[in-house]
């Protein structure tokens, strides 16, 4: 029999160290405590001894705090007991989503607290009851909250409702449905011959968008001053302009004069901006017509969309499925049909996932090459990597269109940091065939079924059309993604980040973020040592997000320099012109996407190197992929890769897509791929053909 060390706590049978470290990775990951079957599982304890009316959150709580403090501890506080308080305080009482329950949990903490040294006991007990207060206010304070999240959407929804009645008494001879049904290209030409009215194509796509944020919460603000915009337009008919007279959305982050760019923050709501951002200053000399703002996630460190002042946006095609982040209410407004084109920025993949999830199509340039002034960001200076603007449309021509209108002599007057290249339309309007490296797997996020399939049809598509394609896999993508781009991204340990939530409410679509990095480094140096015997990949992740010297970074950045140059290298080395690469689709469920951060290696890899990179859909998702799923288990097998799996479920007929990339400063060249892919996928789905040797849901051969 084991002796008892003074001052020390054994649970009958248990190591408390192993209880600490159980818990504590099963509770960080989302998995109930106690593990099904395991120590202290049962209904009895859950139900029976965790007190009426205690949810199964409060029932984990109270059986590890069963456990941390038994009846028979002696009167003293002890290490392991002070360390399983503190996992429930940090892990669990966070994660569960109603007050009520939270209340329970700080109660039964002060119950656990008793059996403590008294003065010690008596400290712990005043904090919990603080803490049980302060608790009750935030319930209250979350309820307001809500009343006042459902008054926006409402004040959103009636905003544009005025707007299209006020049109539609001009209006009435309109075709609505012939003007959406036209692609942006032609749009545009028929606005220049005075074939169609900015008016009547204004009133067309606010009427549509009514319909499309009704259904998905998709727009935060409605862009009053369009209407100033569109006889502006109208005057300088002569002067035109690449976009005369065609409506368009953008992200809230671009700034626009008179309205506040949250980014779902409350501390941004009641700073509005006094002048335009550049891009939109330079899409009105174009004639574009800016008629709203569209949702974020919540700081936008997000692949997801839901903030706590609008609320979430959801999948046009899907309701139960996420549009995607942080562009997602721009994805969703464009795959809804209400609007013709958008505006987008991406830093891991912000407008990618949108347009993968969604099912249209997106680009995300060098990083240089539109001008960001004029842009909020949750987080500024950082450096390792840098933001890009990029259009979202239904078709890539439509990217280009509004690239040729970006990269004016206007924008390069504007912003001087800017490049003054054009867009070199000889790249783009080039036949000339392509030298095409693909790969099917980064081998850091094992891809879907259909993700697989996706690539491997096109390969065999893209081969018929006369192209040449080579394997090509980028070196060290597990590595990069885990010692490199996590550190770059967080190298002050998130402190920037976090401050823009003090005093403001965490939405559920950020997962766990800002409580790890919450945690001050020693305490996540402490939990990556306990979960790496059972979650490596959290571990080292964990491990990433600690704080670092200036030292420390410059090394980081030297590294990602010396990374880029290295692929840069094998690429030229292989004589390719762009690649073919995978793109994380279908769309996950809600919330899904906080649950699995792993998986934007697919996106932010290009985000490091500073690639253009653009997506285009090509296929949908089969009963055959559906069914090949169930085996899905990734190359872990850790809560990322079982959260992903979860995520990817019920899925037929959603979009899947895959990546076009170039060479930095290469965006003609990479628009000039998405086209061709684009192009040999629909001339694939208008003759009902697969490619040789592909059944559906069944990959081509390599």
């Amino acid at each position: 029999m084991r002796a008892r060390v003074p001052g020390q706590v054994f649970s009958p049978g248990l190591s408390a160290n192993w209880v600490l470290s159980v818990a504590t990775a099963r509770l960080l990951s989302g998995q109930p405590w106690p593990p099904p079957g395991g120590p202290g599982a049962g209904a009895g304890l859950v139900r029976g001894q965790g007190g009426t009316g205690a949810s199964p959150g409060a029932g984990r709580v109270l059986c590890l705090t069963r456990r941390s403090f038994p009846s028979r501890s002696p009167p003293t506080l002890c290490a392991p007991a002070v360390l399983r308080c503190l996992s429930v305080c940090l892990f669990v009482i966070p994660s569960v989503s109603w007050p009520r329950q939270r209340v329970l949990m700080a109660l039964e903490l002060l119950r656990c607290g008793a059996v403590l040294a008294a003065p010690a006991g008596a400290a712990l007990a005043c904090c919990l009851v603080a803490a049980a207060v302060a608790l009750r206010c935030w319930a209250a304070r979350g309820l307001r909250r809500a009343l006042n999240k459902t008054s926006r959407q409402q004040e959103v929804v009636e905003n544009l409702g005025q707007a299209v009645r006020a049109l539609r008494r001009l209006n009435q001879e309109v075709d609505v449905e012939t003007v959406l049904a036209l692609p942006l290209v032609q749009l545009a030409q028929k606005l220049k011959n005075k074939e169609l009215s900015p008016e009547a194509v204004l009133y067309s796509y606010l009427g549509k968008a009514w319909e499309v944020t009704k259904e998905t919460n998709c727009i935060t603000n409605y862009l009053g001053d369009c209407k100033a915009q569109l006889q502006e337009v109208a005057q300088r008919h002569g002067e035109g302009g690449l976009l005369y007279g065609v409506p368009i959305s953008i992200k809230e982050c671009f700034l626009y004069k008179g309205q506040a760019s949250t980014l779902g923050l409350r501390r941004n709501m009641d700073f509005l901006a006094t002048e335009d951002s550049v891009v939109v200053r330079v899409l009105k000399k174009q004639g574009a017509i800016p008629f709203a703002h569209t949702n974020v996630p919540q700081s936008m460190f997000s692949y997801d969309c839901s903030n706590p002042i609008f609320g979430r946006t959801l999948n046009p095609l899907n309701t139960s499925k996420s549009p995607g982040g942080s562009s997602g209410g721009e994805g969703a407004l464009i795959a809804g049909g209400g609007s013709i084109l958008g505006l987008g920025t991406d830093i891991g993949g912000s407008i990618r996932f949108p347009a993968a999830f969604c099912g249209i199509c997106g680009l995300k340039p060098t990083s240089n090459r539109i001008s960001k002034r004029g842009l909020k960001n949750s987080v500024n200076g950082q450096l390792a990597f840098t933001t890009s603007v990029g259009p979202m449309a239904r078709d890539v021509d439509s990217l280009a269109l509004c690239l040729r209108a970006l990269l004016c002599d206007y924008m390069f007057c504007l912003d001087s940091t800017v490049p003054p290249v054009p867009f070199r339309e000889e790249i783009y309007a080039s036949k000339k065939p392509l030298r095409i490296g693909y790969y099917e797997s980064d081998m850091f996020t094992m891809p879907s079924p259909s993700m697989k399939r996706a690539v491997l049809e096109m390969k065999v598509l893209l081969e018929a059309a006369g192209h040449t394609l080579v394997p090509f896999t980028p070196p060290n993508v597990p590595r990069v993604v885990q010692t490199l781009i996590a550190c770059g991204l967080f190298s002050d340990g998130g402190q920037a980040l976090l401050e823009n939530f003090k005093g403001d409410s965490v939405d559920p679509c950020l997962g766990d973020l800002t409580i790890i990095l919450k945690m001050p480094n020693w305490f996540k140096r402490l939990i990556a040592f306990f979960l790496r015997p059972l979650f490596p990949r959290l571990a080292v992740f964990l491990h990433s997000l600690k704080s670092r010297s200036a030292g420390e970074l410059w090394d980081i950045q030297h590294k990602i320099e010396e990374y880029r140059y290295s692929v840069i290298s094998q690429w030229k080395r292989q004589h390719l012109d762009v690649v073919l690469a995978p793109m994380l689709s279908p769309a996950l469920a809600i919330n899904y996407p906080g649950k699995t951060s792993g998986s934007v290696s697919y996106t932010v890899l290009y985000n490091c190197l500073d690639f253009p990179a653009g997506v285009v859909p090509v296929s949908t998702v089969t009963l055959e992929d559906e069914l090949a799923l169930e085996q899905y288990q990734g190359y872990f097998g850790d809560i990322w890769d079982q959260m992903l799996q979860k995520g990817l479920k019920n899925s037929v007929g959603m979009p899947v897509s895959v990546q076009c990339v170039a060479l930095p400063w290469q965006d003609e060249l990479c628009l000039r791929f998405m086209r061709e892919v684009e192009r040999v996928s629909q001339k694939a789905k208008t003759l009902n053909t697969k490619p040789f040797g592909v059944s559906e849901g069944q990959a081509a051969p390599s």
